[in-house]
């Protein structure tokens, strides 16, 4: 039994809002949950609040949740093998490690695609420092989107990284919710909930002129979106807790369709598949900003429409045309059920990541022995020359 110390940022947040509802959706817990059911002890290190003075000198420094990677290095000699599911919050862990002062094998999950594609050469190079420090210093990269891991294959610098498909949502989270309710849902607004890299101004004013009720659901506080007018058809509620599926899961339900409005980002950014994919469980259309990032096109796969960036009459127009067509949703809808039932889930995502773990500690069993007979030769056979 190996000893693995789960490093990523939110987990306690995540942990608390569990532990105060009384069910939960287990793809946020980043397949802590599942690492333990390789019978290896997984531990995770504590969170530390983001004013933390060494946080905020992170912050100044480009290094996210410097805090807790120090911890990290302190707690690592305890521990068999590092485990980041985000791997930009691993950057001072492999940074050490590629300058071999830390020993301890790490492994990250990438979020990113790691290729410098800024326009301006300073951030491109700045960027392929960051790059090499990843790669470097990573034993092991998991990528779970093709398009991020090809664009960092494209790199000079390659690393020991694996694509591993279907990421997924907690299917059976939202399956229990639907078998449970006794009214059909009511399909009397859209629907549009996360943060990260979200363009609320944009959808905002695509409804300010048409008279669709939209619901708006988020994490903090609309920051950049101060002056949005909230015509009288949109609602907004700024105080979802982090990890908030189970509280949302009725705005799901008895929505027409789910929408993720994306603001266009200088690299390739998987931002809203969450929420894509908690919309499709539920059985919900999706239309979203055309993103490459995500795994699948949703017009192609026929669960959705794609609107392209800051396209306020595109938003306009795809909210038109779901509410002028019911049977079609009523496909879009099964489609996108049977999509996350059969692929993109958190069930499937999880085994292969497994498999991936546990096949890195067989190695490292496999290659240590190695390592200490050969050291063992060369050191007898320094001693026959000094002999001769």
């Amino acid at each position: 039994m190996k000893k693995i110390l789960f490093v990523f940022h939110p987990i306690q947040d995540v942990r608390d809002s569990f532990i105060s509802q009384k069910h939960r959706a287990s793809h946020h817990y980043w397949f802590y949950d599942q690492l333990r059911n390789t019978g290896h002890q997984v531990d995770v290190l504590k969170t530390n609040a983001q004013s933390t003075l060494l946080n905020k000198l992170g912050n100044r420094l480009g290094i996210n949740f410097l805090q807790q990677q120090i911890d990290c290095v302190l707690r690592a000699k305890h521990y068999d093998l590092i485990f980041f599911p985000f791997m930009e919050f691993s950057f001072l862990i492999a940074f050490l490690r590629s300058i071999k002062l830390f020993n301890k094998p790490l492994i990250s999950v990438a979020q990113y695609a790691y290729k410098p594609d800024y326009k301006h050469s300073l951030k491109n190079l700045k960027s392929q420092g960051i790059r090499y420090v990843y790669f470097k210093g990573t034993d092991l990269i998991l990528f779970y989107n093709e398009q991020l891991f090809k664009r960092s294959q494209c790199a000079s610098l390659k690393g020991k990284s694996i694509f591993i498909d279907n990421w997924g949502v907690d299917v059976d989270h939202f399956q229990t919710f639907i078998d449970a309710q006794v009214n059909p849902p009511r399909k009397d607004y859209f629907y549009c909930t996360g943060g990260s890299l979200r363009d609320f101004k944009t959808l905002v004013s695509a409804f300010n002129s048409i008279e669709y009720p939209l619901k708006i659901t988020t994490v903090g506080n609309l920051k950049g979106f101060e002056d949005c007018t909230l015509t009288p058809n949109i609602t907004l509620d700024n105080s979802l807790p982090f990890g908030s599926t189970s509280v949302i899961r009725q705005d799901y339900y008895d929505a027409l369709a789910v929408m993720v409005p994306l603001s266009e980002s200088e690299r390739l950014d998987t931002s809203g598949i969450t929420v894509v994919m908690e919309a499709m469980a539920m059985g919900k259309p999706v239309i979203t900003t055309q993103n490459k990032a995500y795994p699948f096109d949703v017009e192609k796969e026929k669960v959705g429409l794609n609107v392209a960036y800051s396209d306020v009459e595109g938003w306009r127009q795809a909210a038109r045309y779901i509410f002028d067509h019911p049977d079609l949703v009523e496909e879009m809808s099964a489609r996108a059920r049977y999509l996350v039932q059969k692929k993109y889930n958190y069930k499937l995502f999880t085994e292969q990541v497994n498999q991936q773990v546990c096949n890195f500690i067989r190695k490292e069993k496999q290659s240590a022995p190695t390592q200490r007979i050969q050291l063992q030769k060369r050191s007898i056979s320094s001693k026959e020359l000094a002999n001769l």
